[in-house]
């Protein structure tokens, strides 16, 4: 079935053969092709994505199978920090949502978590050591952008974003930097203050 919309673009829809019910009756396995590179959500049937097609913001392959050296080499990178998080949950922290029109999982909700987790954790780290310490001073000395930690760990060669087709096209401060707040929401939601605390102070030393 095609769906043609003003937007200019077209949702075509494959019924899965192992479907399940839902409220539309079915899952659908989409695959979409537009001429934008925003897609409006009110127009997106909820289901599961193939994005063979949507990728072509980026010049790598993307999935959970075709993104196993990008998720390993940020396994090697952050063994001990990233222990016991799942594949998926690391490729959406790898993934911006600029990419492929926001349709994958995004990291802007994990990077939320972790940019009101990381000042606090730092701070109250800080003061517990000295407790003489002006906390006003303490915060204005943070520096929140992270990328320093995010080139030093390699993940500049491993987040998702829009390319635009550009072979090696370098991330912005931004991107790179909103990852790591992402790893520290991630490890926050899946591992634990304590584990979320311990990777802040790690961010800060290597930063």
């Amino acid at each position: 079935m095609k769906f043609s919309h003003k937007h200019r673009y077209t949702l075509t829809l494959q019924s899965s053969t192992n479907s399940t019910p839902t409220m539309f009756g079915r899952l659908f396995t989409r695959q979409l092709s537009y001429q934008q590179r925003r897609i409006p959500r009110s127009a997106i049937l909820q289901g599961p994505v193939t994005l063979d097609v949507l990728a072509k913001d980026s010049t790598r392959p993307y999935g959970l199978s075709e993104s196993k050296k990008e998720i390993d080499a940020l396994k090697s990178s952050l063994s001990d920090s990233v222990s016991g998080l799942e594949d998926s949950l690391l490729l959406q922290v790898l993934t911006h949502k600029s990419f492929a029109g926001g349709l994958p999982s995004h990291n802007e909700k994990l990077a939320f978590v972790g940019r009101k987790f990381f000042p606090v954790s730092v701070l109250s780290h800080n003061l517990s050591k000295e407790a003489s310490s002006d906390p006003v001073k303490a915060l204005e000395s943070l520096n929140f952008d992270l990328s320093g930690f995010a080139a030093k760990n390699g993940l500049e060669k491993l987040v998702y974003w829009n390319t635009k087709g550009v072979t090696n096209a370098t991330p912005s401060s931004k991107i790179t930097s909103g990852s790591v707040y992402a790893l520290v929401g991630a490890i926050l939601l899946k591992k634990g203050e304590k584990a979320a605390h311990e990777f802040a102070q790690k961010v800060v030393q290597q930063n």
